[in-house]
């Protein structure tokens, strides 16, 4: 499963690609007025896109304050600000990044919410108010240990997926942090933008549609990946299946598992994944994936078809400890070992 296979390029929309080139600018320490000049674009564009200035602005720092730090004229933000209409499609831009990813990975934990915005929480906070008093979400819900949930109405669900959602989603008990490490695993791999991930709830959705189109409902679903993203692994890039393993299966639970998960990738549409990422949690849960790889009958070993393992809490540290280097130091970050880029920053 590790032999070199065509590249799936995927598309890339010029809205995006400019997103994410603001992005960049800012990373490299550009102010908001350097990014303008240099991409042609307006200022109130490049805020639509950072969010930096209402962030502050929402916080009580002054129109002098927000000035200084994005780097505008005081004139300039002070038009940013001038009248509600304003202020409100820059609030929307932020809200529906924040409502996109939700409905997405099905709800949020409040912290996981702010890495995913790459928000200080306590601006967080105050976009969850206001998206509860939108009613686009419901009261941020507690389940166990850690912070509070943040999950869409089933309306905000409906108009954001294409489809009305049976139930409205809750947390589970007993797989609560397995969608917490979901989340995770997008944020840390750079794909929070829709054109590079596509989520387990799609995948499932989908997988429930085409059983309908066979008219197969007694038939369960084969296996459905935790996620999909277009990035680079190991130096490889494409679009990768990824699996999230938190506990230790047993041999049996372990193989059917890998096996499903391969045969997905193999079987994906349009067309195959160039990979599976598998991030595992602890030493043992390692031990076991690569022991039922190594159990992989013939017909699935020679896949051309590449396979990746990596420590989940290693990567994690990593991808926090650079992000926190990068705000203090105006860089872009990177991940050693998994890095996600969009086609544009394929070398």
């Amino acid at each position: 499963m590790n032999h070199k296979k065509r590249v799936h390029t995927g598309g890339g929309e010029a809205l995006a690609e400019r997103d994410q080139r603001i992005r960049q600018l800012r990373d490299l320490g550009a102010t908001y007025q350097q990014i303008a000049r240099q991409l042609r674009i307006k200022a109130r564009t490049v805020e639509t896109v950072l969010g930096e200035a209402t962030a502050l602005h929402e916080s009580g720092h002054t129109v002098r304050e927000i000035a200084g730090q994005i780097g505008l004229p005081k004139s300039t933000v002070q038009r940013l600000f001038a009248d509600k209409s304003g202020a409100s499609s820059l609030w929307t831009a932020r809200s529906t990044t924040a409502i996109a990813g939700l409905v997405d990975m099905y709800a949020m934990q409040i912290d996981v919410l702010a890495w995913y915005l790459n928000m200080d929480q306590s601006h967080v906070y105050a976009l969850i108010n206001q998206l509860h008093a939108d009613r686009m979400v419901s009261k941020p819900v507690k389940v166990a240990a850690g912070a509070k949930w943040v999950v869409p109405t089933g309306e905000t669900a409906a108009s954001y997926l294409g489809w009305r959602p049976h139930t409205v989603w809750r947390p589970p008990d007993k797989d609560y942090e397995h969608y917490r490490a979901v989340a995770q695993a997008r944020i840390m791999l750079g794909a929070t933008d829709p054109h590079h991930w596509v989520s387990e709830r799609r995948l499932r959705h989908d997988a429930e549609m085409e059983r309908r189109r066979s008219r197969s409902r007694n038939e369960t679903l084969g296996h459905i990946h935790d996620g999909r993203f277009l990035g680079r692994v190991s130096g490889t890039y494409g679009w990768w299946a990824v699996e999230v393993e938190r506990t230790q299966k047993t041999k049996s639970h372990m193989d059917k598992a890998l096996r499903g998960a391969i045969y997905a990738a193999r079987d994906a549409e349009p067309e195959p994944m160039i990979g599976l990422l598998y991030l595992s949690q602890g030493h043992d849960v390692e031990r076991t994936v690569m022991a039922a790889v190594d159990r992989l009958p013939p017909n699935l070993a020679a896949l051309d078809m590449h396979f990746a393992l990596h420590d989940f809490d290693t990567e994690w540290s990593r991808f926090l400890t650079n992000r926190t280097r990068a705000r203090a130091a105006k860089t872009i970050p990177s991940l050693t070992g998994l890095t996600a880029t969009t086609p544009k920053e394929m070398p």
